[in-house]
């Protein structure tokens, strides 16, 4: 009779003659008995300890919140988070051609005339492209000093210094790198222009007024993903290969 076991070296399948017992119902324990093969390939394995490799089934796994860093490369780094940045920002702008903008003068992607000839655009702002634009926001992020706060201390304060460098230049050092009071400063001047010069900017009030809402949510999904991290007990390491997920724990 032949049995086919599981190699304790590599795993893979082997066949072992063993010899039955005469009397029947007495299985002998000796190396290559049956009892022994089924013991071996039963056998449970200690506890891993910490540092090793452990294999579990490729499953979903349950926890309260993807296992990702939201403050990766995209959050960290000064080029990635400019362009992660700069997709909350335009969308916010918007990608129209405005003829008049607040009696400012024409603008295009949210930039004005006069500032796209500051950076060194020198076409007709109708024109501008989309990646021209993006261009022309990255200096202004490299002048703003966003790069160097955190975020979405980062992202508040670039929305602000596109809309006005100087107000944003002021909310930050007032509110001394708390984000709330940032955000009520802000908050605050709209109101007092719309207040002060009605004909002038009464009509942006509520555009303004969303903007600023638009911010504070993603502020708090921002600070509820960073509680929530916190309860995930899974390994931070998961790396997926076939049939299995191994884990460094």
């Amino acid at each position: 009779m032949y049995h086919r076991g599981i190699s304790k070296i590599d795993g893979s399948q082997q066949t072992t003659q063993i010899k039955l017992p005469k009397l029947p119902g007495k299985f002998p324990d000796s190396a290559g008995s049956f009892n022994s093969i089924i013991n071996e390939s039963l056998k449970i394995t200690e506890p891993v300890k910490q540092g090793s490799i452990i294999a579990i089934p490729n499953k979903p796994l349950s926890v309260p919140f993807p296992i990702i860093e939201h403050t990766d490369n995209r959050l960290q780094d000064s080029s990635s988070k400019f362009k992660e940045i700069f997709k909350v920002v335009i969308k916010h702008e918007g990608k129209a051609y405005v003829k008049e903008d607040g009696s400012r003068g024409a603008s295009k992607y949210g930039i004005l005339e006069t500032t796209a000839r500051t950076y060194g655009y020198k076409g007709n702002i109708k024109n501008l492209t989309l990646t021209e634009a993006e261009a022309i926001y990255k200096k202004i992020w490299d002048k703003s000093g966003a790069a160097e706060l955190s975020y979405p201390m980062s992202l508040v304060h670039f929305d602000s210094y596109v809309n006005s460098p100087n107000a944003a230049k002021k909310f930050l050092e007032k509110s001394d790198g708390d984000i709330d009071t940032y955000i009520k400063l802000r908050e605050q001047r709209y109101k007092r222009l719309a207040s002060a010069k009605p004909h002038l900017y009464a009509k942006y009030l509520k555009g303004w007024m969303n903007r600023m809402n638009g911010l504070k949510d993603i502020i708090a999904d921002y600070d509820a993903f960073a509680q929530n991290k916190q309860s995930i007990t899974v390994p931070k390491t998961a790396a997926v290969v076939p049939d299995f997920t191994k884990i460094s724990t």
